[in-house]
C-alpha cells in the first residue's frame, strides 16, 4: 500500500466548531479573517446562495 505524504493541513488535530458544521485545525481557530467569515455564514445557517450572473462581488456573496 502507498504511504500518502503527510502534510500538516491534513492531520489529525481538527475539532469541530460552529456547532459541528465545520472542522478546524488550530491555525485556522487563531486566524480572524476565517473566523470572521465563517460566523457570518452560521448567522446565515451556511446557505448556499446560486447565482445566475457571471461575476458576484464578495459584498453580494456574503449578502450586504
Amino acid at each position: 500500500m502507498k504511504k500518502v505524504q503527510s502534510n500538516s493541513m491534513f492531520n489529525s488535530d481538527l475539532t469541530p466548531m460552529f456547532d459541528g458544521c465545520v472542522m478546524m485545525n488550530e491555525n485556522a481557530k487563531h486566524d480572524e479573517a476565517v473566523m470572521n467569515v465563517l460566523a457570518e455564514l452560521q448567522a446565515d445557517q451556511f446557505k448556499f446562495r446560486s447565482t445566475n450572473y457571471g461575476h458576484v462581488t464578495f459584498d453580494e456573496f456574503i449578502g450586504r
